[in-house]
């Protein structure tokens, strides 16, 4: 063995070509914004090594159960659409009830108003002195001094009093 026996050719076996990651929108997805798969993107070609020749062809893709997933984002959707659609309902309504309240506040609010100028008024005319001896000489039978006062009574047997009603007459006092 001589210096021609010490350098002698090995043979290279090359490593297959890595397969460059997809530039993607988030770690670990396609540029579709799908999960990435390493099968479904070397599914229907072959697979090269360093020199070019043909190391075998890549299997198929795996089926990839993605459909429950966007099911249940849609399912989760709607559920908070669903959510805010009743809330907004309700307050809807609650403000519908709010309205009628309202409404019925003003209404009372407005007869109070006319209450409280009627009673303004009676307390004017109770201000007059004029309204208050009226009212002292019909409700208390109250005079000035030196006035007379003339009272006519009816007489007992007269048509339109008590007295010349028989007892059982329909207009006449029930006795007991």
């Amino acid at each position: 063995m001589g210096p021609a026996g010490l350098l002698r050719p090995v043979p290279v076996t090359p490593l297959p070509r890595a397969v460059p990651a997809p530039v993607s929108k988030g770690a670990g997805r396609s540029p579709a914004g799908r999960p990435y798969d390493p099968g479904r993107a070397l599914a229907g070609r072959e697979v090269r090594g360093g020199s070019g020749e043909a190391v075998g062809a890549a299997t198929g893709p795996r089926p990839v159960r993605r459909r429950w997933r966007l099911r249940w984002g849609r399912l989760a959707a709607t559920a908070v659409a669903a959510y805010l659609l009743a809330g907004l309902v309700l307050q809807q309504v609650a403000l519908w009830q709010a309205r009628q309240e309202l409404r019925a506040l003003d209404r009372q609010l407005q007869e109070l108003r006319g209450q409280q100028a009627e009673l303004r008024a009676a307390e004017q005319r109770v201000d007059d002195p004029a309204y208050v001896d009226e009212t002292a000489r019909q409700r208390l039978g109250l005079v000035k001094p030196g006035e007379t006062v003339i009272q006519l009574v009816d007489e007992p047997g007269a048509a339109g009093s008590p007295a010349a009603q028989s007892p059982g007459s329909p207009g006449a006092p029930a006795g007991r």
